[in-house]
């Protein structure tokens, strides 16, 4: 989870094309972060930080997505259906023994872990046309 959220924050200091994150003021603590936390090569994170470009309509997309402008009521119909629900089922089965290695490891839930990923790609079905950290 933590991963993910590091993921996520990679994809917020996304600045305009080949943008150079040295004056960043939060580049340098989410590089050393990633170093030392989670084991990646440093010049490796530097080197994809350099070749990232912003895409305007994806950040414009993130920022009208469905749970950012959508009541509780309206946003949950267009993610809790029957059939969400079945294939999140069969993704617990299926992946049970290592959503359960990441509960003991991490704390978290594998109902939790198998709800975002319904929500993100419903389980592995869409995973976008956008490269993007």
């Amino acid at each position: 989870m933590r991963l993910h959220l590091t993921a996520i924050a990679l994809f917020a200091l996304c600045a305009p094309a080949l943008a150079d994150y040295d004056d960043h003021p939060k580049a340098a603590g989410l590089v050393n972060e990633l170093v030392t936390k989670h084991g990646f090569n440093r010049e490796w994170v530097m080197d994809v930080l350099e070749d990232a470009d912003k895409i305007p309509r994806l950040i414009q997309a993130e920022k009208n997505s469905a749970e950012k402008v959508k009541p509780w009521y309206e946003y949950r119909k267009i993610f809790l259906t029957e059939k969400r629900i079945s294939d999140g089922v069969k993704f617990k089965g299926t992946y049970n023994q290592p959503l359960n290695l990441a509960e003991t490891r991490y704390g978290v839930p594998p109902e939790l872990i198998t709800a975002i990923i319904g929500v993100e790609t419903l389980y592995g079905n869409y995973t976008g046309n956008n490269r993007i950290l």
